[in-house]
């Protein structure tokens, strides 16, 4: 946390915190000078928030697929991908789907920050691709989604 308190500092960024409203408390242990708390009591949409974030960090929310229209950079963090995936599953290839680093140390986690924060953009590409994917703007997805879930339930 005293890394994390430096380094934004450093860079003089805020980061914003909003969890699920099973974990709102936990995210009150984090608050200092530059992490804040956003969460549903202070910004009740969170589209509201969105786009004022420069780079969206994120787990395992779909929160990510309403920002990648925003076409700015993401910077995913799977700590506990295995555990995630055994106990909740998920619709789709977590790797495949999620444009943008996957940091294992804070290390690495400061300097993506940095890169995403500068002009150095390496998954714009990938991000249109998703973006293209889940967002057909081609004409209506909804019947493609429906049908591509449909597929994989005859497959399970």
């Amino acid at each position: 946390l005293d890394a994390l308190n430096h380094f934004l500092e450093e860079e003089k960024a805020l980061l914003l915190i909003r969890t699920h409203l099973s974990e709102a408390a936990a995210a009150d242990t984090f608050a200092a000078r530059r992490i804040r708390c956003a969460g549903e009591d202070t910004f009740l949409e969170v589209m509201d928030i969105l786009v004022h974030v420069d780079v969206l960090v994120t787990d395992y929310s779909s929160i990510y697929l309403d920002y990648i229209l925003l076409d700015r950079p993401m910077i995913f963090l799977p700590y506990d991908k295995e555990k995630y995936l055994k106990n909740r599953g998920m619709n789709f290839d977590y790797d495949e789907v999620t444009p943008g680093p996957k940091p294992v140390s804070m290390k690495e986690f400061f300097r993506q920050i940095r890169q995403g924060r500068s002009a150095e953009d390496q998954y714009a590409r990938q991000r249109g691709r998703i973006r293209d994917y889940f967002y057909d703007q081609k004409g209506p997805s909804a019947g493609r989604i429906c049908g591509e879930l449909l597929d994989r339930l005859k497959l399970s």
